[in-house]
């Protein structure tokens, strides 16, 4: 032991001196090529312009919610034209019945429809109070009882008035801190799933280009539902494979589509990228018809697509018939559009209209047929509250869906029912509400027959069929609704689109003018 340590001593000494001198090569550790750097750069470059894009549209969802339901909150605070008649009716039934005077004001209580009474219900629901002058024009007589008349009519609109006020909560409406915050952490989680790396298919992906010539230095691929690939290399730009060839073994060994190659060049070194592209396209038709007797439809359908590729075909059944039905309905629409288009998850979505239409403080309530396809993976799902069958028909077979739940409104949590499936191309799945086929003791089973028997390729006139078809065997009156959609083979280069909010104004006059 002695022995050996002069030698050791020595050898130390050696080392010491000469890593001093630099005459051995210095530790450094091993640094990631620049190629490396930039497919990182880029990934977290993508994940995070994904997630700042899912919060702008949020924001600009719920600041476009906002105005809407201010503009809801000052109409519901005035009583419905409908209700307005009817006292003004009631009224004149009481202070003309007995009166000796045979006047023309005698016959205004069964009065059904005259363009001077309608005006004067306008003029009383837009001012809340009209002075004597008014009745005059109406009945075009010198009335005894015109003053007893109009201040009976003007005292109970202004009961009305105060009872809106009193009962309805819409002004008021703010969703909770627990809703909010599941709100953005879900747009939050959703852009960091779509960036997860699958290095299994990043191993196959390098070695298949590599075999076909290109040799690229990193390969990434990621993306859970929607794949996003990343290649960088010094190499990339003068390799001989074309775009088309790059594109096709991209979606050879990712089993998905995907959009052309885009090239960068970043720090000297070249930077390729391909974003998925929707596997599925869509075309959908519908017809509408309104309950006999009413000029508006108290069903509101509509479609949306999210930014992330997601599309959406909703049915909102306001409960009831005209204009309270449709103003209600198309609340529901409007509120479903814009938190679905920006991507907000479909579950979290209907509590919160479950809990806006609860807290308004009055009945509000409506049946909700939601469905969502997603056009990458072709996956779908139904979200059923209260609402009637839903129908898919794939070759001769027909298949029924339908749920056992409560409309939206009625109960603090939500009454839902989810049912996902998987679609093929060539499917047509058929929408209804109730009026069209929700009571299987009147409606028996005319349109399952005619799903699998007379069904046409043409969407527009299978759903005029089915709405003729639908009027002569109804056995109730109410408001009608159909809708068809087809899962197609997807349109060469489809991208996912970025929802555009419309200013309120457009929208307003648009949804609301009832």
């Amino acid at each position: 032991m002695l022995s050996f340590l002069p030698e050791a001593l020595i050898g130390t000494s050696v080392i010491t001196v000469s890593a001093i001198l630099k005459i051995m090569p210095k530790y450094t550790p091993t640094e990631e090529s620049s190629a490396g750097v930039l497919c990182h750069d880029i990934t977290e470059k993508k994940r995070e312009e994904d997630r700042v894009m899912k919060l702008k549209l949020l924001s600009e969802a719920m600041a476009s919610l906002s105005h809407v339901i201010k503009n809801i909150s000052e109409r519901m605070r005035r009583p419905d034209e409908t209700s307005l008649a009817s006292m003004c009716r009631a009224v004149w039934a009481e202070k003309c019945s007995g009166c000796p005077i045979d006047c023309p004001c005698k016959n205004m209580s069964s009065i059904s429809s005259d363009t001077r009474f309608e005006r004067f219900v306008s003029k009383l629901m837009t001012a809340g109070k009209l002075p004597s002058s008014r009745l005059s024009e109406l009945t075009r007589c010198k009335c005894p009882k015109s003053d007893e008349i109009i201040d009976e009519i003007n005292l109970r609109t202004s009961k009305m008035i105060e009872y809106a006020l009193k009962f309805d909560k819409t002004g008021v409406f703010a969703f909770d801190y627990g809703t909010m915050s599941q709100m953005m952490s879900d747009a939050v989680s959703q852009s960091g799933v779509g960036y997860t790396i699958d290095r299994t298919l990043s191993e196959r992906l390098s070695r298949a280009l590599l075999r076909a010539g290109l040799a690229a230095e990193n390969v990434v691929v990621c993306g859970d539902r929607k794949k996003y690939i990343v290649a960088t290399g010094t190499s990339l730009l003068s390799g001989t494979l074309g775009t088309e060839d790059i594109r096709k073994i991209c979606e050879d060994i990712c089993g998905t589509k995907f959009l052309s190659p885009e090239y960068t060049v970043e720090r000297g070194c070249a930077a390729m990228t391909l974003e998925g592209a929707k596997s599925y396209g869509v075309s959908y038709a519908g017809k509408q018809s309104e309950k006999d007797g009413e000029r508006v439809c108290g069903d509101s359908v509509s479609v949306t697509e999210s930014a992330d590729g997601c599309f959406y075909c909703f049915i909102c059944d306001g409960m009831g018939s005209g204009e309270t039905a449709a103003l209600t309905s198309r609340v529901c629409r409007v509120f479903l559009e814009k938190m679905l288009a920006c991507g907000n998850d479909k579950t979290t979505t209907l509590e919160m209209l479950n809990m806006f239409l609860k807290n308004r403080g009055a009945e509000c309530f409506a049946t909700i047929d939601l469905l969502e396809i997603d056009m990458h993976t072709g996956t779908a799902a139904f979200i059923k509250s209260g609402a009637a069958p839903s129908y898919i028909v794939r070759g001769k077979n027909l298949y029924k869906i339908s749920s056992g739940t409560l409309p939206v409104g009625i109960l603090s949590d939500i009454s839902a029912e989810i049912t996902e499936f998987d679609l093929k191309t060539g499917d047509v799945i058929v929408m209804v509400s109730d009026g069209i086929c929700g009571d299987p003791e009147f409606d028996g089973t005319w349109l399952s027959d005619y799903l699998t028997k007379e069904m046409s390729s043409d969407l527009t006139l299978t759903a005029e069929k089915i709405m003729m078809r639908a009027r002569k065997e109804d056995k109730r009156s109410d408001d009608m609704t159909v809708e068809l959609i087809r899962i197609d083979p997807p349109t060469a280069g489809a991208r996912d689109t970025v929802p555009v909010f419309l200013e309120e104004s457009a929208v307003w006059g648009e949804d609301f003018a009832i």
